[in-house]
């Protein structure tokens, strides 16, 4: 996993980062809407809670005992909703797409691979331990 081309990208979009949570999400929930009732009305506290988490993976993917606790708890806390890997797959591939759209200059094929094995070599085994 090139944990180098996540933290260029992940630098590499700045201010931004909040904008790309809130269109991560209404783009979630509008292609995907059986997760909206699953979030109260504002995610603001939501949004937060993923930004931290994409900085955690951003900044400590080669090093997942540093990203482990946190996801394992945010796995405990959906545990209660009856999540399959096809939806864990669907939130993935949303995300990649609009992780795409932010700092294109640094976005290639290889950062795209990048991003997906830490989400699913890191943030998927963590949460998933969590759901159980």
């Amino acid at each position: 996993m090139n944990t180098q081309r996540i933290s260029q990208h992940w630098i590499g979009i700045g201010d931004s980062r909040p904008q790309l949570v809130a269109t991560f999400y209404r783009r979630l929930f509008e292609r995907h809407p059986r997760f909206r009732p699953l979030f109260p009305e504002s995610i603001d506290h939501q949004m937060e809670k993923m930004l931290e988490t994409l900085a955690l993976v951003a900044e400590h993917a080669d090093t997942p005992g540093a990203v482990h606790p946190r996801l394992r708890r945010g796995g405990a806390a959906h545990d209660r909703y009856g999540l399959t890997d096809a939806d864990f797959d669907d939130f993935i591939e949303v995300l990649v797409e609009t992780l795409a759209e932010y700092n294109t200059r640094d976005w290639c094929d290889e950062c795209e691979q990048a991003w997906r094995e830490a989400l699913r070599r890191v943030v998927l085994p963590s949460m998933h331990e969590g759901l159980h």
